[in-house]
């Protein structure tokens, strides 16, 4: 597993993906950050389609729609 580039590129991307939410954590509150995090379902929903030719069901569209409605009421308040 040690030369197994794979491995060390999803760590490195994780190590950057803490340091980043450390950084967002120090300039806002956390109960308006949290809810962003969700915008990774999107992206995942998205490039799964865009790129593993998987479905989007009408259902999954949906959801979507609600994490999006949800995401901008949170950023307005």
């Amino acid at each position: 597993m040690v030369t197994n580039w794979w491995l060390w590129g999803a760590m490195l991307s994780y190590a950057v993906s803490i340091l980043l939410w450390m950084s967002v954590l120090s300039k806002v509150e956390v109960s308006y950050a949290y809810p962003f995090l969700s915008v990774g379902y999107i992206v995942a929903a998205v490039a799964g389609y865009m790129l593993f030719n998987e479905h989007l069901s009408a259902t999954r569209i949906a959801g979507i729609i609600v994490i999006c409605i949800g995401v901008i009421l949170i950023s307005r308040s």
